[in-house]
């Protein structure tokens, strides 16, 4: 299946490599094709909650897919913007 008993270089777990698309080695959990996903635990920048993940992660699941209003105004991800700031148009429906 995969190649190589390796650990993760973040969470020290066990993974293994397996050759994906563009003979890129993408690292899954070892005797699966499940990619790896690092179990250090992290705080979310945006609700301040607990979650597992790699270093790079600022956001919890929920805050990064936009399920969790911010504690702050200030900092979190944006919400999504109304079609009229998209496009809003002119008086014949042309943006210029």
């Amino acid at each position: 299946m995969g190649h190589g008993g390796r650990n993760c270089r973040d969470c020290q777990a066990p993974i293994e490599f397996i050759q994906g698309r563009n003979d890129r080695w993408i690292p899954v959990e070892p005797g699966t094709e499940n990619r790896h996903r690092c179990k250090l635990e992290r705080t979310c920048e945006n609700c301040e909650s607990k979650f597992e993940g790699a270093p790079w992660m600022k956001l919890c699941p929920d805050c990064y897919k936009g399920g969790r209003s911010s504690r702050s105004s200030s900092g979190g991800a944006r919400p999504p913007r109304t079609k009229e700031e998209l496009d809003p148009g002119g008086e014949d429906g042309v943006p210029f």
